[in-house]
């Protein structure tokens, strides 16, 4: 595996992890908690009542620990780590190694988490919330809003946001398919 993939899988892995966390609700939370079973040990529940903001915290740590240790090209147009300056950065390994140690896999975007995505730039870029529409397809999906321009495509594997002209979802696709081709 190239060092650029090891890269985009480790930080997809981090943030699927945020994603759930952020997407969790704090008083559904607390209601399961309350309604816990007798005998259930304080200290499982101390944790679970804790799991959404430390998954939070260590994902927005991890996320700046491997923002310093990206990769990028170095003076001699060699690919390699910006923070260490080695082809294979041991801080990338390590994090990757750890999260698969413990079985955490990215699961990807689905609808709900596209549509946040997309709703979330419209609204940045419009300076107020917006309506949005999401139309699946495989490989992501298509977010619009009618107000606006350009149409977003979400990568369901990544969660990846690309702008797009107006124009019919079977075009879209077909445009985006092409395009990740090329990426590869």
């Amino acid at each position: 595996m190239t060092p650029a993939t090891l890269y985009a899988q480790t930080t997809e892995r981090i943030r699927s992890a945020m994603s759930a966390a952020m997407r969790a609700d704090p008083q559904v939370i607390s209601a399961v908690l309350g309604a816990a079973p007798r005998g259930a040990d304080r200290a499982s529940l101390a944790f679970l009542r804790d799991a959404r903001g430390m998954t939070l915290g260590l994902s927005a740590a991890l996320t700046t620990v491997l923002g310093r240790h990206r990769y990028g090209r170095s003076n001699y147009e060699q690919v390699v780590c910006l923070s260490c300056g080695t082809v294979q950065c041991r801080t990338l390994r390590c994090v990757a190694e750890a999260l698969a140690a413990y079985g955490f896999q990215f699961t990807g975007v689905d609808r709900a988490e596209a549509w946040r995505r997309a709703e979330s730039w419209f609204a940045h870029q419009a300076g107020t919330l917006v309506a949005v529409a999401v139309e699946q397809f495989p490989e992501g999906f298509i977010a619009r809003c009618a107000s606006m321009e350009p149409v977003l495509i979400v990568d369901r594997r990544t969660g990846e946001l690309t702008q797009w002209p107006q124009l019919p979802s079977a075009a879209l696709v077909e445009h985006y398919r092409r395009y990740r081709q090329a990426q590869q």
